[in-house]
């Protein structure tokens, strides 16, 4: 939750319903605050992951490993990876996400 955040973290959340945060996509904030942010955590989609990759590489010319970290939502069925049901495509392979993730830098998401 926001709530236990360090009062240093600043917190951007956008629902597109509104019900939670600015209305609407948080695509068109990510230039500003790109601009001075020191790390970036995001949970999305795949295609959000892109475009977000894509943002980062237009305000700071390069996507530095270690900058932005992404959740990836997986299918947790037995939670030690033996099912292969959580398995997600990254850089570097097949990962299975109960065992290595759920959190993944987004160098490793979008160059896969």
């Amino acid at each position: 939750p926001a709530a236990r955040l360090p009062a240093a973290v600043e917190y951007r959340l956008a629902t597109m319903d509104g019900s939670r945060g600015r209305m609407g996509r948080i695509l068109p904030l990510l230039p500003e605050l790109l601009r001075w942010a020191d790390a970036v955590i995001a949970a999305g989609s795949p295609a959000f992951y892109r475009q977000l990759g894509d943002a980062i590489r237009a305000e700071r010319v390069i996507l530095a490993r270690g900058f932005a970290q992404a959740l990836l939502p997986a299918t947790f069925l037995c939670g030690y990876g033996a099912c292969l049901a959580c398995v997600a495509d990254v850089a570097g392979g097949r990962r299975r996400v109960c065992l290595r993730g759920p959190v993944f830098d987004l160098v490793d998401i979008v160059n896969n």
